[in-house]
């Protein structure tokens, strides 16, 4: 058979066998089956390699040539199907509906120019997809692939899904949020008694001379008192302001690994670089790089809670930005402009466990307000 594919021109291939028990098999016997069609032929009707009793029971009739060839376009279909739900590294489970509708509105409806035996196989593979999965029912939206589907910043628009499927999800992760938000917020709380008792106690431990003392107030203290912190605080992030904010970002191309999009602090960060002018916060272009080194350790190495958290205290939620500064200043502590998507670092870092430390109790404010420690 090597020397008519070589006459014929054709590509060095064995033949495949359909294995039972290996998806996609029967796709790939049919592909090479019709590619070295040719090839075949010839070596059946060659008698000095196959008889002619085996000629006849291996020769396939033109029928059979012409079903396969109709039949592997659906079967190419599935086996992509399979391919995308089967990666060992990727995500899997927020692909399931979103392929099987794929699958049903795109590839598997009837044509008028199919073969009845096209049309039945397409007709069996449909009903068994609805029958199992259901795709179509607003009870399928509770389920955690739907609700992964729309996690996934691949699918997150639910195009294949139905106007009441789609509230029912997005109804369903407004739930979801706004349980982890209560949870959250269940934290001690101070009563002014507390508060009042603390005070008596602090002043009787310094001592009768305290009360004597005229009090002081500097500038800082003075606006304070004057403004509020009301004045200055920002609007706080509720659980509907992020799932807006995540609906309105575009979806990511369906070949991109979804955890990369949510991994994707580091690729949204304008660093500092050569080109800034060092005369305008004191600090020279050798410590913002260090301090920036030290930040991207940082992101690199902590845990997603914790990153979750510094993303938060950078631009308000828990969501990436594309246009994340970082700035290196003279200063005591990190801070942040979470209007203008700014991180300021003090400079004043010799090592990076100095910055973790510090940055990760800063970055724990940002449950409770922000820029306090």
């Amino acid at each position: 058979m090597i020397m008519i594919q070589v006459d014929q021109t054709l590509p060095d291939h064995r033949l495949i066998q359909y294995c039972r028990t290996r998806w996609n098999s029967i796709y790939d016997m049919f592909d090479r089956l019709l590619e070295q069609r040719w090839a075949v032929a010839a070596v059946l009707s060659d008698r000095s390699v196959t008889t002619l009793s085996d000629a006849r029971t291996l020769d396939l009739a033109d029928d059979s040539w012409i079903v396969m060839e109709e039949m592997l376009p659906v079967l190419h279909s599935l086996k992509c199907a399979t391919t995308a739900l089967c990666g060992e590294s990727g995500v899997s489970s927020s692909m399931i509906y979103p392929v099987t509708a794929t699958l049903l509105t795109k590839h598997l409806p009837v044509a008028p120019e199919e073969s009845k035996k096209v049309a039945e196989y397409k007709q069996t593979v449909s009903v068994s997809l609805k029958r199992r999965l259901k795709p179509d029912e607003v009870e399928s939206a509770m389920k955690v692939p739907f609700i992964a589907s729309f996690l996934d910043p691949r699918h997150k628009h639910l195009k294949f899904a139905n106007d009441a499927l789609r509230d029912a999800v997005k109804a369903r992760v407004k739930e979801l949020l706004s349980a982890l938000a209560v949870g959250a917020d269940a934290k001690p709380e101070i009563t002014e008694e507390n508060s009042s008792e603390s005070e008596s106690a602090g002043g009787s431990a310094a001592g009768g001379s305290a009360a004597a003392k005229r009090p002081r107030y500097d500038n800082k203290s003075a606006m304070l008192t004057l403004f509020h912190e009301e004045y200055h605080a920002e609007t706080p992030v509720t659980p509907e302001m992020e799932l807006s904010h995540y609906c309105d970002e575009k979806c990511i191309a369906p070949h991109l690994d979804p955890l990369d999009w949510w991994r994707m602090v580091l690729n949204n960060i304008i660093w500092p670089g050569e080109g800034d002018n060092e005369d305008d916060d004191g600090c020279p272009v050798a410590i913002k790089c260090r301090i920036a080194g030290y930040l991207r350790q940082f992101v690199e190495t902590v845990t997603e809670d914790k990153r979750k958290q510094l993303v938060k205290f950078w631009v308000g939620w828990e969501l990436p930005m594309p246009d994340m500064q970082m700035e290196v200043i003279q200063g005591d502590h990190p801070t942040s402009s979470t209007c203008f998507h700014i991180l300021r670092l003090p400079c004043h870092y010799s090592s990076y466990e100095q910055l973790h430390d510090n940055l990760e109790s800063c970055i724990a404010t940002a449950e409770y307000g922000f820029g306090l420690i």
